[in-house]
């Protein structure tokens, strides 16, 4: 007997659906997975009863959530100066117009699964570079949970680069 998978709808503010029909191909309608669709339902429960000073914040969570939906996409990027290759690219909302370098800094690393944040890490590196680090207290990270490195493309719309797994 064959089992049918279940499907949850998606539905996402006007705001954030235009910040996704910029930069994704399509728009998520549907999940799988109900733990995202859990997530989504709260927020918007949480919006319902929000200021209106609040909004733009849970906002940038359903931007976040539709981005973990769709995962990465694959582009090719010459990050070793010899030949692109294909690496894995991570869209993340645009936090702030003024300095963009919020938007891909001290955020939750957007690779599936992981519950580390992504942190400043260019200390003698490429500028962009990031690493993501598991939080052991409030502002302090622990060195030996360094999970993914990461190449920090900030702008109007900013992403971040896979380079590699630890």
């Amino acid at each position: 007997m064959t089992k049918t998978k279940m499907f949850y709808p998606l539905f996402f503010p006007p705001g954030v659906q235009i910040k996704l029909r910029n930069r994704l191909d399509s728009l998520p309608v549907r999940t799988e997975n109900h733990k995202i669709y859990q997530k989504l339902e709260a927020l918007w429960l949480k919006r319902n009863e929000a200021l209106e000073s609040n909004l733009n914040e849970i906002d940038i969570e359903m931007e976040r959530l539709a981005y973990e939906i769709v995962g990465p996409q694959i582009e090719n990027h010459n990050m070793d100066g010899i030949k692109p290759k294909p690496y894995k690219v991570y869209n993340v909302p645009l936090l702030n117009m003024v300095n963009a370098w919020d938007s891909v800094t001290d955020i939750p690393c957007p690779v599936e699964g992981c519950e580390h944040r992504v942190l400043w890490y260019e200390n003698g590196y490429v500028p962009g570079y990031r690493v993501c680090m598991k939080e052991i207290d409030k502002n302090k990270f622990l060195y030996e949970s360094i999970k993914h490195r990461l190449m920090a493309k900030p702008g109007p719309e900013p992403k971040l680069i896979l380079l590699n797994n630890e």
